[in-house]
């Protein structure tokens, strides 16, 4: 995870979603690219997928928000909308080469 209170580094692109908390049915999360919206649950998380395939080499994702790696934030467990297939997201990063940054929050003016 990226150190909290550090700045976000040069990136190319910001992998977010709406809709779910951590917590609940992670077919609820709706996959946002810069901000637009991919789609949702699993079939969302494929077309991010896609985008992460078209990649050029060494480009950096900011992923947020990021989860404590225990999966245990405030006392409840929380996991990432993508974990039933986040080993495709790891082989994908790893195949093209991506540098994952996970933020806990976005700023409010967004990331540039």
């Amino acid at each position: 995870m990226w150190p909290p209170g550090s700045s976000v580094p040069r990136h190319d692109a910001i992998l977010s979603w709406r809709g779910y908390d951590g917590t609940g049915d992670p077919e609820e999360a709706e996959f946002l690219w810069n901000g637009k919206s991919v789609g949702k649950g699993k079939d969302g998380f494929f077309l991010v997928l896609a985008r992460l395939d078209a990649m050029e080499p060494g480009s950096v994702i900011v992923i947020s928000p990021a989860y404590e790696e225990s999966g245990i934030a405030g006392g409840v467990f929380k996991q990432y909308p993508f974990m039933g297939t986040r080993n495709y997201l790891h082989d994908v990063g790893e195949a093209r080469d991506l540098n994952y940054y996970f933020v806990d929050e976005l700023p409010k003016s967004g990331l540039k």
